[in-house]
């Protein structure tokens, strides 16, 4: 009698970074939107086979939306918490958008704002990405006021 025996595959240990990885697909995305990012540019930014990329991270907008996300927490945490400051808010206000103002001066402001840029693509109206693009602009009249 022969007994067919089967053996669990052991995954490959990842060979990257996953944070690195997700840092160049911000910047990809941020730099050149959803639409006009390809999966070449994406596998060129990140030094990772197509295969790779989507068995760590989705698809594209799987990958888009993670990097819409880290983004906005990012904004957030940089832009609207110290909007929040009830102490001197007018004060507050102008240190925020001064410091936006002096961002764009930049290398590093010279794509703008990712939230914003995504607004004005077709994937706004993307079921994952309107409530990001729309909670973050709620979240900024709500720290103006």
């Amino acid at each position: 009698m022969h007994r067919s025996v089967q053996y669990g595959v052991m995954a490959r240990p990842r060979e990257f970074d996953d944070d690195s990885v997700r840092a160049a697909l911000l910047k990809q995305f941020w730099s050149c939107g959803f639409s006009e990012t390809s999966l070449p540019d994406l596998e060129s930014a990140t030094g990772l086979s197509r295969k790779s990329l989507y068995n760590a991270f989705g698809d594209k907008h799987e990958m888009f939306v993670a990097a819409l996300r880290a983004f906005t927490q990012s904004a957030v945490q940089e832009n609207l918490v110290p909007l929040r400051s009830l102490e001197r808010p007018l004060e507050s206000i102008e240190a925020v958008l001064l410091g936006l103002v002096a961002l764009a001066g930049t290398e590093a402001g010279r794509n703008g704002c990712m939230i914003c840029n995504t607004s004005r693509e077709a994937i706004a109206d993307d079921a994952d990405v309107r409530p990001q693009i729309d909670a973050y602009f709620a979240g900024v009249e709500r720290a103006m006021r």
